[in-house]
């Protein structure tokens, strides 16, 4: 009789537990429906014209808003052309002109689901929760919430980066048997990488290697000549203030062509940077520091204190064709003679999402290399670049 009344206890007991975790699934599942109703609902953007787009607003700035359409992919639509918008996703959306380097500057902006009529943007943060309207001619950017909370977080050493590799190379046959290679590889970070929020620190490194090689064919002259290049620069923008920082450079070069077996250099300093909007940029810098030059002619080696007064330019416009240019002037204190001067320009045109042709000139010029030698070296490349 025990073991009976033990068995209908545990019996009684499981189907009371199966009842209890039954009505407690169906009570999760009746929460979550409505939610998964929302988030499957698909937002809308209606034109002025009156077209109607089905898929997910992905973002806005000042001027447009970019919506991927289920039917016709990305499409990017000016506000003025923007009658109504209704998003189930959460999103931030950040005044115009608004800079702020802590999350806690943040709590200001108004963060939820948006609705766009009448040129004002209707954000919900919570469904009983009072609406906030902000007018589309005040407001800069509107951000996924994820993307404007990710913003905050540090992307530690590994994280943040953004690689760009370049690969050219020809090939000629004839009096002159000649072929060359070069390549590059840049990697670019800014903290955070964001136009909506002050910059934090910038760090560049760029790596390059040219190589050509020469043979003459004529029975007279059967020389074979072959020029070398490498070149690597590092460097660090610690900003002071949304458009002061300073910097800190490290570079290495090594010129066959001007008998420079190594040179490198240690410099810290500060930028400016003069003008600032988005996809453009203009810098002004000035260093100071240790500059070494090692010729495979012992003679003309030199230890140097100097300087480094430059500018570097950038442009990206909207389909992703980017010109970038940048200039230095370096003269040296303790030998006057022996200042040195370096150049470079790019064109960027894309052929796809990740790839581009490059078209790239560079100058470097060194007073004071052997008397045989050159003090010029130019280059011209035409590089394909791929960007993941």
């Amino acid at each position: 009789m025990r073991d009976i009344k033990i068995n209908d206890a545990c019996g009684t007991t499981c189907w009371l537990v199966s009842v209890v975790r039954s009505v407690g699934m169906l009570a999760a599942a009746a929460t979550l429906l409505p939610c998964l109703a929302a988030a499957a609902e698909p937002d809308v953007l209606i034109s002025t014209s009156g077209e109607k787009f089905i898929g997910a607003l992905e973002s806005a700035t000042a001027a447009e808003v970019t919506f991927k359409s289920q039917a016709a992919g990305e499409i990017t639509v000016p506000w003025s052309k923007v009658k109504e918008l209704h998003s189930a996703l959460r999103f931030a959306v950040i005044p115009k002109n608004a800079k702020f380097a802590r999350e806690e500057e943040a709590k200001a902006i108004p963060e939820g689901t948006v609705s766009v009529a009448d040129k004002r943007i209707e954000v919900q943060p919570a469904p009983k929760a009072a609406a906030r309207a902000v007018s589309i001619a005040d407001s800069g950017h509107v951000v996924d919430e994820k993307s404007f909370r990710s913003s905050f977080e540090s992307p530690g050493f590994f994280g943040g980066w953004n690689p760009t590799v370049s690969v050219g190379t020809s090939y000629i046959a004839a009096t002159q048997n000649e072929k060359s290679v070069d390549s590059e590889v840049t990697l670019e970070r800014e903290v955070p990488g964001v136009d909506w929020r002050n910059p934090s620190d910038r760090t560049v490194i760029d790596l390059s290697a040219s190589y050509d090689r020469t043979h003459s064919l004529l029975a007279s002259n059967p020389a074979t000549v072959r020029d070398v290049i490498y070149q690597a620069n590092v460097e660090r923008d610690q900003y002071l203030a949304p458009r002061l920082f300073l910097l800190g450079q490290a570079t290495y070069d090594h010129n066959y062509s001007q008998n420079l077996n190594l040179g490198w250099s240690y410099q810290g300093g500060l930028g400016w940077a003069v003008w600032k909007k988005a996809g453009q940029e203009l810098d002004l810098k000035g260093t100071a520091g240790y500059i070494q030059r090692l010729y495979y002619l012992d003679a003309f080696n030199k230890s140097l204190f100097a300087s480094t007064f430059g500018e570097t330019y950038r442009n990206k416009r909207k389909h992703g064709i980017e010109f970038h240019e940048e200039l230095d002037y370096i003269p040296a204190w303790n030998d006057t003679q022996a200042y040195a001067a370096a150049g470079k320009a790019g064109l960027s045109v894309p052929i796809s999402e990740s790839f581009s042709v490059d078209f790239n000139l560079k100058d470097s010029f060194l007073n004071g290399v052997p008397g045989s030698y050159k003090k010029n070296s130019f280059e011209f490349s035409v590089d394909l670049s791929y960007t993941p």
